[in-house]
């Protein structure tokens, strides 16, 4: 059961923070640069969430400004249950519930998830082990600046707690002691908890808690707007700066897209706020009828996690259950197809309704017509446009690169495919919103009924198989030749042939500890499994997983045999 809600909850932020660290890595090939612009976008990413928080606290705090002289007579008047019971009358006529006080608590409760997320990814991630960045020796180790008395002193979680210190100072200026506390509490919780991680994920978090400090002078300034465009504004001049200059040596594809990236940049709050108006004059039943509008978000999001949850992987593993079963400690392939399914119910339902549930009208509006279109995009995507990716493994990972580059006419085709049906989603959407429902409603059943069946067959495939069996005891014995030459091949899993020249560049300090060593690219593995990996190494380039499935006049068994 926890299992699962880490998978719904905690997963989904996992793969969004790898994303983008990815992304940072692949623009800029530096670890600490990709580090903190991950932090940026987190930052980003949850702004709104603290905006929203930011609201309630001051609700919040309005409401026990109001409350707390009648309480005070309240509580040095009556005692024991007849304060209890008279408490309880006061807040109902202020239309008051106790539970409401954990509205203040809102913005601390955001962070916990995210934070999660970013010390499981970031603390064991193997690229920033003894990677130096500036003035830090190693990411994937505490700094330990200096020692006092033979103890080692980490000074980055140190800065941290400062810096979160004076952000905390500067955002409950003017605000009770009780939170107060609650704040410098948190401080120091996270100064016990990073003092002896990896440096990487303490300047994360480091950076996270400089965002902040911004964001908390922005609340307390005057025009925080008009100085907030200004100053993006002059971001956007430094980008395309850095698009000439800094970045010169960068991708010419990067480098166009920062230049056009920032050109747009002042004409966004423009764009957003002819948009905003143009969102309140439309789609006026979604107005009218919140609880449809609900229920098309909420049948939108289900027809995504149900397709790439569950439709697309047993559709995969239906046509070879075998591949499936008996993986490791996991028996049954529904495993996967579970495992698959919490992650798409996280990531396309679980946490949208979540940003559904907290914001105005016309953001679940707004909210509701993405789903939609995200839905119409997957389902074409999936349905008309399919293509031909390979093996995949039982953990739904390709075990061969991909490259989705396809002809000009197919992608003229794919954009007006979607173009049409964003209009008519849009048009219905705007003239007859009600009939949505249903066709969400069928397409669900749909994908509801076709993950049904492939599971059945899936389930029914794996009772007839027989669990291979295992030997108690293995028996270390090889006969090797006295007169002949003996040739020994040692199968190292997981480590893929392709990678090693990109390890060594991005790791130097291997060639001296290989020394010694010759590389031959065609006596390592091509896949990251012995079952893939071998037949290229005795059979040659043409046996490789890449090669064999590019020959599709044969079949699936005569390309295992």
């Amino acid at each position: 059961m926890l299992t699962a809600l880490y998978t719904i909850i905690i997963t989904p932020l996992i793969q969004i923070t790898e994303f983008f660290y990815e992304l940072f890595y692949e623009i800029t090939r530096s670890q600490g640069i990709a580090v903190l612009g991950l932090s940026f976008v987190v930052t980003i990413f949850t702004l709104p969430l603290y905006m929203v928080a930011e609201q309630w606290q001051e609700k919040e705090r309005k409401i026990q400004a109001k409350l707390k002289d009648g309480i005070g007579r309240i509580k040095s008047t009556f005692k024991g249950d007849e304060q209890y019971m008279i408490l309880s009358v006061f807040y109902r006529q202020n239309h008051y519930h106790p539970i409401m006080a954990l509205r203040s608590s809102f913005s601390l409760l955001i962070q916990i998830p995210f934070f999660i997320a970013a010390y499981n990814f970031l603390s064991d991630l193997a690229t920033l082990k003894g990677y130096s960045f500036l003035f830090i020796k190693d990411f994937g180790a505490p700094d330990a600046t200096f020692s006092l008395c033979g103890f080692p002193v980490n000074l980055l979680p140190l800065a941290m707690t400062l810096i979160n210190c004076i952000a905390g100072a500067v955002y409950s200026k003017g605000h009770g002691i009780q939170e107060k506390l609650q704040i410098y509490g948190c401080v120091f919780v996270f100064l016990a908890l990073l003092y002896n991680s990896p440096s990487g994920l303490v300047i994360y978090w480091t950076m996270n808690n400089v965002l902040s400090l911004v964001k908390n002078v922005f609340y307390k300034i005057k025009n925080p707007k008009k100085i907030l465009y200004i100053l993006t504004c002059a971001a956007a001049a430094a980008g395309i700066f850095s698009a000439f200059f800094i970045f010169s040596d960068a991708k010419k594809i990067f480098r166009l897209a920062l230049i056009a990236f920032c050109i747009l940049i002042p004409a966004m709050p423009f764009a957003i706020s002819f948009l905003s108006k143009r969102i309140d004059r439309s789609f006026s039943e979604f107005d009218r009828k919140p609880q449809m509008r609900l229920a098309l978000f909420v049948l939108s999001s289900l027809t995504i996690v149900l397709l790439t949850g569950a439709a697309i992987p047993s559709i995969l593993m239906e046509s070879e259950p075998q591949q499936y079963s008996f993986v490791d400690s996991y028996k049954s392939p529904l495993f996967f197809i579970f495992y698959t399914f919490c992650q798409a119910l996280g990531f396309f339902f679980v946490w949208p309704m979540c940003f559904y549930g907290l914001f105005s009208a016309k953001t679940k509006k707004v909210l509701t017509l993405i789903s939609m279109l995200g839905a119409a995009t997957a389902l074409v995507n999936c349905f008309a446009f399919s293509g031909n990716y390979g093996p995949i493994g039982p953990d739904m990972l390709f075990l061969q690169p991909q490259n989705f580059s396809t002809s000009t006419s197919t992608i003229l085709l794919n954009f007006s495919v979607l173009a049409a049906v964003f209009f008519a989603v849009v048009f219905v959407s705007e003239k007859h919103a009600g009939i949505l429902n249903t066709i969400c409603a069928i397409l669900l059943l749909s994908l509801a009924a076709i993950s049904g069946k492939n599971i059945v067959s899936i389930n029914s495939s794996f009772k007839k198989m027989e669990e291979p069996g295992t030997k108690d005891k293995i028996e270390s014995v090889f006969h090797l030749s006295k007169e002949g030459k003996n040739v020994i091949i040692l199968m190292q899993d997981k480590l893929v042939s392709s990678l090693i020249p990109e390890i060594l560049k991005n790791t130097p300090q291997l060639y001296s500890d290989f020394d010694g060593f010759t590389y031959f690219p065609n006596t390592v593995s091509f896949g990251h499994l012995t079952m893939l990996g071998t037949p290229g190494i005795f059979g040659g380039y043409d046996y490789t997983p890449f090669e064999i499935n590019r020959q599709t006049e044969k079949t699936l068994q005569q390309k295992h045999n």
